[in-house]
């Protein structure tokens, strides 16, 4: 018997999505659903309504998921002038006073996502189905981060918009072609011919350091793959993903969906704030209608409320507490202390310096990026990341992927099937609490050289060049077939 159909809807946002399902769909997996939905509801305020319908069956092998949706044929004039009309940030202003003084796909014209199109005022177009998006069953999903990722990856491409074509894989172009750009701020459309790798930018001198997939080889053969999605990375929603590989939405992601005409959170003609902040130490808020912050120089004190926020320390020893709703925080530079607040789903990033980052609920993503870091995570299921430096990571009581990043560090999984990721290059982690008994399981990336040893008590798993994750108290004898895997 198939869920019913309802409408998802999230205080502070016009965006809405009216949700189909087929008798394939689990609770657990319209669970993932509904956090993909209010994340994007979280970051963006667009008053349109998506309609989607979502299934879990068969797909071919090496494909996590896939997605169909409409379009409408737009000519290249009407698509810039939609974009300079719709512009209410700064990148959008850079973004559109960039582009081009011709069409580059020679009056073939563009094709756009019928979503997109309504809230660029392209269309007034509304269908039964917007997108429709199909997980791969014969994958193993743990129905957490790892379905959440593919969820947001299929629908801001089916929905927002974030699709790519040149003209090569489809006749028509699309909004997204236009921001393609080699290293040294060229536009290139040549999707990979040429052998130069191609960034994401607003223009030729604001550049991103996320390259997009090329498909097309020397030889003018297209691997059919994606040549929107980012190549080179992991972790990152908008690039390859699946249950080995959870992935999130990174503020580079956001920009894109922002220059494609999706309105952030916040934003009224430039980015709004719910306070203004000064060169000193700040007392910030958040409040409905305005939750989108940046506190700037100082050691500022910020809070959330109850909806989504969108809230970043800047410069400063900061302390930022969320809400009960989705939070963004991203502490940036300086030691700062950064709280997720009661409810889950949080993404909390430290920035630069040594900060403590501390989740509440569960599905959290945890970030410390540079600095020594601590991490704390909440009732489970979360992605954690220590970044650079020597960090101490301890997970919640739920099933955890928990990856030191590069330096020296502590991990603590806690109760749960946790996944424990390494990598040639990643320095010398130790596992303080590897329970095979529990489920949990150690990930190397592909190509990883390694050896397992016993050590006195402990499993040292050696990648070379003085690479080691070590767990603690493990004898190697024990451990059960599968208990260390790549992907």
């Amino acid at each position: 018997m198939s869920l019913a159909s309802e409408t998802v809807t999230l205080a502070g946002s016009g965006l809405v999505f009216d949700n189909s399902y087929s008798a394939n769909v689990t609770d657990a997996y319209r669970s993932a659903i509904v956090s993909a939905e209010n994340f994007f509801q979280a970051h963006f305020s667009n008053a349109v309504t998506i309609t989607a319908n979502f299934d879990l069956a068969p797909l071919a092998s090496g494909t996590a998921a896939h997605n169909s949706f409409f379009t409408i044929r737009t000519s290249y004039d009407a698509l810039v002038s939609a974009l300079r009309a719709h512009a209410t940030t700064t990148d959008d202003f850079v973004a559109a006073s960039g582009l081009p003084g011709f069409d580059p796909s020679g009056g073939i014209g563009f094709e756009v996502a019928t979503p997109e199109a309504r809230i660029l005022g392209l269309s007034s177009l509304t269908n039964g189905e917007d997108v429709s998006v199909t997980l791969n069953s014969n994958l193993s999903w743990s129905f957490g981060q790892d379905a959440v990722g593919a969820i947001e990856h299929e629908i801001s491409e089916g929905a927002f918009g974030r699709i790519e074509s040149l003209g090569i894989q489809d006749t028509r172009w699309a909004p997204l072609d236009l921001f393609r750009f080699t290293a040294s701020g060229v536009r290139d459309f040549t999707g990979g011919r040429d052998g130069l790798i191609t960034f994401f930018g607003l223009d030729g001198t604001h550049l991103s350091n996320l390259a997009f997939h090329n498909a097309v080889n020397a030889s003018g053969v297209d691997d059919g793959q994606d040549l929107g999605d980012w190549a080179f990375t992991v972790g990152d929603a908008f690039g390859p993903g699946g249950p080995g590989d959870p992935g999130s939405v990174s503020a580079t992601d956001l920009q894109v969906l922002d220059i494609l005409g999706w309105t952030p959170s916040g934003s009224s003609g430039a980015s709004g704030t719910a306070n203004a902040p000064t060169p000193g130490d700040d007392l910030l808020s958040a409040q409905a209608g305005f939750t989108e912050i940046h506190a700037g120089a100082g050691d500022d004190t910020i809070t959330g409320w109850a909806g989504g926020d969108y809230l970043r320390g800047d410069d400063g020893n900061d302390s930022i507490q969320g809400g009960s709703g989705f939070d963004d925080i991203n502490g940036n530079k300086g030691d700062d202390v950064i709280d997720g607040g009661s409810g889950g789903g949080d993404w909390l990033v430290g920035g630069q310096g040594n900060d403590l980052i501390t989740a509440h609920a569960g599905q959290n993503i945890l970030y410390g990026n540079l600095g020594n870091d601590t991490l704390n995570g909440g009732s489970g299921g979360e992605l954690m990341r220590g970044g650079q430096g020597d960090d101490s990571i301890t997970g919640g009581i739920g099933n955890d992927w928990i990856s030191g990043d590069r330096g020296s560090d502590t991990i603590t999984g806690g109760a749960g099937a946790d996944v424990f990721h390494s990598f040639s290059g990643a320095g010398l982690d130790v596992v303080l609490d590897f329970h095979a008994w529990e489920g949990d399981r150690v990930q190397l990336d592909p190509g990883t050289m390694h050896t397992e040893s016993q050590v006195g008590a402990d499993v040292v798993i050696d990648m070379t060049g003085g690479d080691e994750l070590i767990l603690r108290n493990v004898q190697l004898s024990t451990l059960p077939p599968g208990w260390l895997f790549t992907a």
